[in-house]
């Protein structure tokens, strides 16, 4: 009987000191993960808490599912436990005096206590086999945290970490790639909120080479005859013809070779390329933007995305609605950790749905700057476009 009661001590003792560690890092994870929920929003109108997670957080994430991990005790087991751990060791002490030289050396007094300890020890052994805690406590000893597979960050509201119930109902997940969209969106948004001078100038440029493709054409129809005109008829032209040269984008193709013509020397060569280059520049202030629609080519393409850019950052300021959610969400997405792979987000004064959909619009509001969106709104510029039947 004593020998029982030792070894199960021995088992509730080794079920305390496995149990032990586990909780305490559990507790330690939670701490540590609970301390890093940040506020979104005014202080005293928090819209959203966050958590962000990554693959760093892996230890703490195995703690806490370990603890979940961790077999039930039921309230037998819990008293087992307590009563093998601390009467039951003073009764295994005292008893020793019925034993050996002990019960010979002992004074009455003490055989008495060990009297006493020996009874409770019979008691405590025909309650333990009574009511099966032997085998509920040999099958708790045999549990071992290194079973718990590790758990990572999108594992972190599984109710087999149990960390979720920490947090407070309602509180989802989100994956990193679910924002990217939105933070690359807000930086557009505040680009295009600064720096909208830049956006017209690259409509501007784009619109020119467009125009260039459009002016080459034209003035490589022209005859060279027209060189005569821009100079009220003053240029003789027959060193170019005889020289195969037959249109005025030649002249202009050509302008260190007609310098060393037969008969034509520096001065003239020089007026007739300043006159290829007047009629050029009258022909390009003369020419509209021409979109082919049907038959989009890389300049027309690039001047599309860079009309549909600047006319998106000309409307945003009266985009109230966007610039709202942008200024929701911005605290989130600029405070991303580079290791960040998920975000847990916990509603507070507003719904985790209403974050998704200020994230949206966000991202919208940036495909419409970016030029990522085929089918932005009609376009609102005081360029004029002739669309070719």
């Amino acid at each position: 009987m004593v020998d029982d009661v030792s070894r199960w001590r021995e088992l509730a003792g080794g079920i305390v000191e496995r149990r032990k560690p586990v909780e305490s890092a559990a507790e330690d994870a939670t701490q540590r993960l609970l301390g890093r929920v940040a506020s979104l929003g005014a202080r005293t109108d928090i819209a959203w808490r966050v958590l962000q997670v990554s693959p760093s957080d892996t230890d703490l994430l195995t703690a806490l599912a370990r603890r979940e991990a961790l077999p039930a005790l039921t309230a037998g087991a819990q008293e087992g436990i307590r009563g093998l751990s601390d009467e039951a060791g003073r009764a295994l002490t005292g008893v020793r005096a019925l034993f050996g030289a002990r019960r010979i050396l002992s004074g009455k007094s003490r055989k008495e206590e060990a009297q006493q300890a020996a009874a409770y020890l019979l008691s405590l052994h025909e309650r333990f086999t009574g009511v099966r805690l032997v085998p509920e406590l040999e099958a708790l000893a045999t549990w071992d945290a290194s079973t718990t597979p590790p758990v990572g960050p999108s594992a972190v509201l599984d109710e087999r970490v149990g960390f979720a119930e920490r947090l407070g109902v309602r509180a989802e997940l989100l994956e990193r790639h679910e924002l990217e969209g939105a933070r690359i969106a807000i930086t557009a948004i505040d680009r295009a909120l600064q720096r909208e001078s830049e956006f017209r100038a690259a409509v501007s440029s784009a619109g020119n080479a467009v125009r260039k493709v459009e002016v080459r054409k034209l003035v490589a129809e022209m005859p060279v005859e027209r060189l005569k005109d821009a100079t009220s008829g003053q240029l003789r032209i027959t060193a170019l013809i005889d020289a195969g040269i037959r249109n005025v984008q030649q002249v202009l193709d050509q302008q260190a070779r007609i310098r060393t013509l037969p008969g034509v020397g520096e001065t003239t060569g020089n007026r007739m390329i300043g006159a290829a280059q007047t009629i050029r520049q009258t022909t390009m202030d003369d020419m509209p933007i021409r979109i082919d629609i049907r038959n989009r080519n890389q300049n027309t393409t690039n001047l599309l995305t860079k009309m549909r850019a600047w006319d998106a950052a000309r409307s945003i300021r009266g985009a109230t609605a966007d610039l709202a959610a942008a200024d929701s969400v911005r605290p989130l997405l600029k405070s991303l950790d580079s290791r960040t792979s998920h975000v847990v987000l916990i509603p507070e004064a507003r719904s985790v749905a209403a974050l998704r959909s200020a994230l949206a619009a966000v991202e919208a509001r940036g495909a419409l700057l970016t030029g990522g969106n085929s089918t932005a709104t009609p376009l609102r510029l005081s360029v004029e476009s002739q669309v070719k039947p």
